[in-house]
């Protein structure tokens, strides 16, 4: 099984092999993301993130399941597969098809958890894809009541560039909504804004400012 699975994430490396794998396969990776066996587990997980990107693939894995296996992979203490199955979820959350079903799967609580880690890139993964489902009206306000904001404050304690853009953006999208203001203010981020005030990139600066 273990040799199995690698052969088919070698496989999914190559686009014109990935639609056998998107019509017959998407079952198979999700009873795998249950396995007991730490390299099948990575191998589900790579096999996720090597197919995300082909936007073909997305209906047949959410109808499937995948944000609750993508979730149960990255609970697993394996850092490689954490990052694999990370990967996958802010590409699915990007979609905006997705974004509504990764919330009613709990997803916003998975990410949230997720940048409590302390690798950073983890963090930068998890926080991304807040992002993206953050861009979603109807999803402002959960992701704050989720507790979202203290922990994506202490990731930008990091001088790490790309956890700066994730957060920024977050930031100013969660701002947009009126109700959040309030509590946003509370937790805190008027210092983290500071902070992000100063970086020297220009996409940090431009979405700093408009969450101010």
């Amino acid at each position: 099984q273990r040799e199995a699975t690698r052969g088919i994430a070698n496989l999914l490396s190559s686009f014109r092999h990935q639609a056998t794998i998107i019509d017959h396969g998407i079952p198979g990776l999700i009873h795998l993301s249950e396995s007991v066996d730490d390299e099948c587990c990575y191998h589900a997980a790579l096999c996720f993130r090597k197919l995300t990107p082909n936007l073909k693939s997305h209906p047949p894995m959410v109808y499937s399941g995948a944000f609750k296996a993508l979730f149960r992979l990255m609970e697993l203490p394996n850092l490689n597969t954490q990052r694999q199955a990370a990967s996958a979820v802010r590409d699915l959350c990007a979609n905006p098809e997705n974004k509504l079903k990764c919330a009613d799967d709990e997803g916003i609580e998975a990410l949230v958890k997720l940048v409590r880690q302390p690798e950073e890139q983890l963090q930068a993964l998890a926080l991304a894809g807040l992002r993206h489902l953050s861009t979603l009206d109807s999803l402002k306000q959960p992701i704050v009541q989720s507790r979202a904001v203290r922990p994506a404050l202490r990731a930008i304690t990091n001088t790490h560039e790309d956890i700066y853009l994730q957060v920024a953006g977050l930031f100013a999208n969660l701002s947009e909504l009126l109700e959040n203001q309030t509590i946003m203010v509370e937790e805190g981020i008027v210092i983290g804004l500071s902070t992000l005030a100063f970086s020297d990139n220009d996409e940090v600066q431009q979405d700093t400012s408009r969450c101010l």
